[in-house]
């Protein structure tokens, strides 16, 4: 029978560290779940790569995910609310995160909902899970909800770093290539050019050109980097404060089809998970529409919303504001009829994230080359700038 080790919490929120035997994990989490204790890590003796760590590194960061599985697990758990709410603050090391917490745990000791204690703290939680937390407190599914809003945000957060994890390579190749152009033109440059005046000789076009660029970027190169983040922040700025700025720039983004694609299948997979948590379908959409960062989409949700609670249908209203995709609207009208509008939404999303994954494994596997090739020419092109003359005059010389 294989040996196990895990640490875990019991109800009182004792740490509790032990080995023991056991003939699965599975077996292992049912045994201690009866004993009322929380396992957070439990790995196999001798077989430490197949670990399994319920926790997350409260030590370096935590996110809302991290707080709703572990409350949800203290709760199934069969630990009042008021003490899960503890017994997770005492193992976050961040301040702000562990104040919230115990915060919360004494509003709630004091007679409040869980949600309406969460809703003073609204620039930590989302709307979205403030009100899914208040809809499952009525129908007393908390520890259920937790559990879903964790693995959801989970899957949203693994599907952003596997995108981050594939522009890092690209961008990292295009930062040192800018790196080694920006030492060459700012250092060896101008020391060539010394050599150069020394020697009393005519310099080339393209090297005149390399030395003037090269002296300014040393000369300048920090107020040029100054002014294009003033002008970046500037720009954020404006588009952040004046809504008409904002609605017009998104509305040129959303008429790109990548971003199209990537913005439905968010919003898609939001409105799905929210129909499944048993919201009705205008607060769902209503939820869905802030979680998305596009003031154009957003707006012609808000209205879609309004179109529902005039006594159209959701396909109907969609299909009039001529911005949805066909595919979309289809499915919307066949899940109205079927009556599994949450699962079509679902898969609709799931569509779109594929085809936006695909789109950018395909950007990422073209751009890498080209990045590649443009710092290569460029470094070429510095070298034998300055390299050429420098063989024109050892031949001189000779």
């Amino acid at each position: 029978m294989p040996t196990f080790q895990y640490e875990a919490l019991d109800k009182s929120g004792k740490k509790i560290k032990n080995t023991v035997e056991s003939a699965s994990k599975s077996a292992l989490l049912y045994e201690l779940k009866q004993k009322g204790i929380f396992p957070y890590e439990i790995s196999e003796v001798g077989k430490s790569a197949k670990k399994i760590n319920f926790s997350f590194n409260f030590g370096k960061s935590v996110s809302v995910a991290d707080i709703f599985f572990q409350l949800s697990m203290l709760i199934k758990s069969s630990i009042p609310l008021v003490e899960a709410l503890k017994i997770v603050a005492d193992n976050v090391k961040k301040q702000r995160p562990k104040s919230i917490l115990l915060d919360i745990s004494t509003s709630v000791s004091e007679g409040k909902r869980f949600s309406e204690a969460m809703a003073k703290h609204s620039k930590f939680f989302d709307e979205v899970h403030i009100r899914l937390i208040e809809a499952s407190e009525k129908v007393g599914k908390l520890s259920d909800v937790l559990m879903d809003i964790a693995v959801y945000e989970e899957d949203r957060k693994k599907a952003f770093d596997k995108v981050k994890s594939a522009v890092v390579y690209p961008l990292t190749v295009l930062v040192i290539g800018l790196g080694v152009v920006g030492f060459l033109l700012s250092y060896v440059v101008p020391k060539m050019n010394n050599i150069f005046k020394s020697m009393n000789r005519e310099i080339p076009p393209s090297t005149q050109f390399m030395i003037f660029m090269g002296n300014f970027i040393k000369d300048y190169g920090m107020f040029v980097v100054l002014a294009l983040i003033l002008i970046i922040v500037s720009l954020q700025y404006i588009y952040k404060k004046n809504k008409n700025v904002r609605l017009k720039i998104d509305k040129k983004i959303y008429s790109i089809n990548f971003f199209k694609e990537a913005l439905i299948g968010k919003v898609s997979h939001m409105i799905s998970f929210l129909l499944a948590e048993g919201l009705p379908l205008t607060q769902a959409i209503a939820l869905g529409s802030k979680t998305i960062n596009n003031q154009f989409l957003q707006t012609n949700l808000e209205d879609v919303v309004e179109d529902i609670k005039s006594g159209k249908n959701f396909s109907h209203s969609a299909e009039s504001k001529k911005i949805f995709p066909e595919i979309f609207v289809a499915a919307v009208k066949t899940g109205e009829k079927s009556g599994e509008l949450s699962e079509i939404l679902d898969r609709i999303g799931e569509f779109y994230s594929k085809r936006v994954e695909k789109y950018t494994a395909t950007f990422i596997s073209l751009i890498e080359p080209l990045f590649i090739v443009f710092i290569g020419v460029v470094v070429g092109f510095i070298v034998l700038s300055v390299m050429g003359p420098l063989f024109d005059l050892n031949t001189i010389v000779d």
